[in-house]
């Protein structure tokens, strides 16, 4: 007899904890939701009025609570902070033992309003934060506007990820629920070239009216 988590990986349905329910948490939360998957908001204030708003919006029975709540009910963790308080929203998590996290943070500097490129990359710090390697970096190369619009011109818009565990696997199933083309771009320690393709994007899209994705083309 298939165990309840056996049965939820061959049917690709998850748990899914969104920290962070601003644009990129609230969009990819209300996708994933109307893919059938199961969504728990993780926010210091899940009664807020903003906060039950978009529980509202995402519908199919998503619910809102505590960060550490919506982690301990997760099969992945979607972390989706501004870089500021991401560390302060992982120890607020709790423990992340036999979770996966997929990480869509950039380390943004809103002093020089660019993505820091020196040092451990931010996925790499989050890994030791968060005390897991069961990180993937992806949905962090094109703004959230795009994570609903995955063709531009017929062509299909490229999702890149990283890492070092098979979590790999579930993104990319994830990503491909959503219509994108996956790149894998190999281990966690890549993220840094990630991280700089989104410091591109910011750098590009808005003059472009937000509406840039980089491709990547091959035979």
């Amino acid at each position: 007899m298939p165990t309840k988590r056996q049965k939820r990986k061959y049917r690709k349905i998850f748990d899914i904890a969104v920290i962070g329910t601003g644009e990129v948490g609230g969009t990819l939360g209300r996708l994933w939701a109307a893919k059938g998957h199961r969504i728990s908001y993780g926010s210091r204030t899940p009664q807020s009025r903003r906060v039950q708003a978009l529980v509202d919006q995402t519908a199919h029975n998503a619910r809102a609570m505590t960060p550490r709540e919506a982690v301990s009910e997760s099969d992945l963790v979607v972390l989706a902070t501004p870089w500021p308080v991401t560390r302060a929203s992982i120890r607020a998590c709790g423990s992340f033992k036999g979770k996966m996290i997929l990480d869509c943070t950039n380390p943004f500097n809103e002093k020089t309003e660019e993505v820091e490129l020196t040092g451990p990359s931010g996925a790499e710090r989050i890994s030791r934060w968060a005390k897991t390697f069961r990180i993937v970096k992806s949905f962090n190369t094109v703004g959230a506007n795009l994570f609903g619009l995955p063709k531009f011109g017929g062509q299909r818009l490229t999702m890149y990820s990283c890492g070092d565990h098979r979590t790999k696997q579930v993104v990319h199933t994830l990503t491909k629920q959503l219509g994108f083309e996956v790149v894998d771009c190999g281990p966690l320690k890549n993220a840094r070239l990630l991280e700089a393709l989104c410091g591109l994007w910011i750098n590009l899209a808005p003059k472009r009216n937000w509406k840039i994705a980089f491709r990547l083309v091959h035979e």
